[in-house]
């Protein structure tokens, strides 16, 4: 599943895949800030095939970049994006600079080591320009963007962006659809109080940050995975994390997860139940002061 399609109110997505791995990021244009970019790829080569089907669909005024969170599908190909639009504002929230900065080139540097064959991996890292905390009202015109973060969930921030004059809410990666979801850092206590929040949007379309294109029926769903999630790591570790658990136990609770969503993309599970990936930030145990920013 890759490729480009329009959604109602005039929002194009462009679904990426890398591997079997798909990220959806979204662009539209507005009467008085030009078009606006949420999210864009990990790939720089993707990043190119973004920007010309901007050109396709758009004017082709690129003006805005927001970002969601900090993993590096998301923000990627601001290396290409940075070179042919170098005065465009990258509006990131504060946090999620923070994270970018301490994890940016790892991350990166990881994807080489992980994924040798693939073309157009970022050299670079490019930071967002524009910060803001809490949340963000923007008059685009014909749309109202409304920004807000929602602190720890999959990252250890999150900008939400909700339209209301389109009843469209982009969660990112707090919605999976039909995708075990990646909780690495086993934030899903708070993760689920977010997805309780969400529901109060009168939002009719959801683009979540892996998957198809839903309603807010998903939130059901997500609530029941990071339940089940819960449970599971209740009878395999008791109290403890899924990391201090033995190998074994952790085998068994992915195998378990795979079973009770047998039709869902599994890709992530590894990262919830088998490994962990080491990057030199941890939510709440900054060694770097996020004031710097």
């Amino acid at each position: 599943m890759s490729g480009f399609s329009t959604l109602d109110g005039g929002l194009h997505l462009y679904t990426t895949a890398v591997d079997a791995w798909w990220s959806n990021h979204v662009f539209f244009e507005t009467t008085r800030m030009g078009v606006v970019v949420y999210d864009v790829p990990l790939l720089n080569t993707h990043g190119e095939e973004l920007w010309q089907e901007i050109q396709n669909r758009t004017a082709g005024n690129v003006t805005t970049f927001i970002i969601s969170h900090g993993h590096p599908d998301h923000w990627g190909s601001l290396d290409f994006f940075q070179r042919q639009l170098p005065g465009a504002t990258i509006l990131g929230a504060k946090e999620t600079a923070f994270y970018m900065d301490c994890t940016g080139e790892p991350n990166l540097r990881l994807s080489r080591e992980w994924q040798p064959h693939l073309q157009g991996i970022p050299e670079r890292l490019v930071m967002p320009t524009e910060l803001f905390q809490g949340e963000k009202l923007i008059d685009a015109g014909d749309f109202t963007l409304r920004l807000h973060t929602t602190g720890p969930g999959e990252d250890t921030e999150h900008t939400v962006l909700y339209i209301p004059e389109l009843k469209t809410i982009l969660p990112n990666d707090l919605v999976y659809n039909g995708w075990h979801p990646w909780n690495e850092l086993e934030r899903d206590g708070h993760w689920l109080r977010i997805i309780d929040w969400l529901r109060t949007f009168d939002a009719q379309t959801i683009v979540p940050g892996h998957g198809p294109v839903c309603g807010p029926e998903i939130y059901d769903v997500m609530e029941t995975w990071l339940r089940t999630f819960q449970d599971l790591r209740l009878k395999y570790a008791g109290r403890y994390s899924v990391k201090d658990m033995p190998a074994v136990n952790r085998l068994q609770m992915m195998a378990e997860l795979k079973a009770l969503f047998p039709d869902w993309y599994d890709e992530e599970i590894p990262f919830s139940c088998g490994q962990v990936v080491s990057v030199p930030y941890s939510y709440g145990e900054n060694k770097f002061s996020a004031e710097k920013f």
